[in-house]
């Protein structure tokens, strides 16, 4: 039986979340909804052996009837959310509220999306609106993390509910022409994918490569963005991690980051 992480801090956003969640199917899926208060002290839970425990809130999240879900179970914790949420190494996939668009509910939830997304070992999913995902946007760049995405995204329930599946690669042709090996990705990215009838993008540009995903994914309205991420860190991660960040800042939709092997 497959595990869904939902992390829950009881807000408007969680419930946006959560409303996503059940507006997927998960057939035989188990559903963990995670939440996390202060620690009573700054050396509690501090490290990746957080001790979850099982509680029965007052307002608990149920699924709604078609969704498929075996069970849920509810688990709180004294820990930082974001080292809580790090820490489910036995999920599946980890669903995380939407982002705030300004004041200091988007520092939070920006500090927490940031942080999960860098450390999480399992797939990371960030909730916008709480539509059902039937149009699918997959980059790919041919890397061994772009193929993991596009195997995690085949795996899920919601891949194949989906009405449309599109395998876009971009090329910024500069000094160094990388568009055949771009060709090549998004050929292999659909044959991944064929099952879907996924269909391929070729992009080439001089220029904004997360500008030209961004218009495609306003013209096709998309509602789920899937990217790979590198396990890099440093001035390498600045350099090469800059496409996948700047794109998770700003896509118009929900977000599926499937990280390195490296972090796992």
């Amino acid at each position: 039986m497959r595990n869904l992480v939902f992390g829950d801090d009881r807000s408007l956003q969680a419930d946006r979340a959560w409303l996503w969640i059940n507006n997927q199917r998960w057939p035989n899926w188990h559903v963990d909804v995670v939440t996390a208060s202060a620690p009573s002290s700054p050396w509690a839970n501090t490290g990746r052996e957080i001790k979850l425990q099982a509680w029965d809130p007052e307002a608990p999240r149920p699924a709604t009837q078609g969704t498929g879900i075996a069970g849920i179970r509810h688990l709180s914790t004294e820990a930082d959310a974001r080292v809580a949420l790090t820490a489910c190494t036995d999920a599946d996939l980890l669903v995380i509220g939407p982002r705030a668009s300004s004041g200091i509910q988007a520092a939070y939830l920006g500090s927490v999306m940031d942080y999960v997304i860098r450390h999480a070992p399992v797939p990371v999913l960030i909730t916008t609106v709480p539509n059902p995902a039937n149009r699918i946007l997959v980059c790919t760049d041919g890397s061994e993390e772009a193929e993991r995405a596009i195997e995690t995204v085949a795996a899920l329930p919601l891949a194949h509910d989906a009405e449309q599946m599109v395998v876009v690669g971009v090329a910024t042709v500069g000094i160094y022409d990388p568009r055949p090996e771009i060709d090549a990705a998004v050929d292999r990215g659909v044959q991944m994918l064929s099952e879907f009838n996924a269909e391929g993008i070729r992009i080439h540009t001089d220029g904004d490569a997360v500008g030209a995903v961004y218009s495609r994914l306003v013209d096709m309205r998309s509602q789920l963005l899937v990217l790979g991420t590198r396990g890099l860190t440093g001035l390498r991660r600045l350099a090469m991690g800059s496409f996948a960040n700047s794109l998770v800042r700003v896509a118009p939709c929900s977000i599926l980051v499937v990280p390195s092997s490296e972090n796992t």
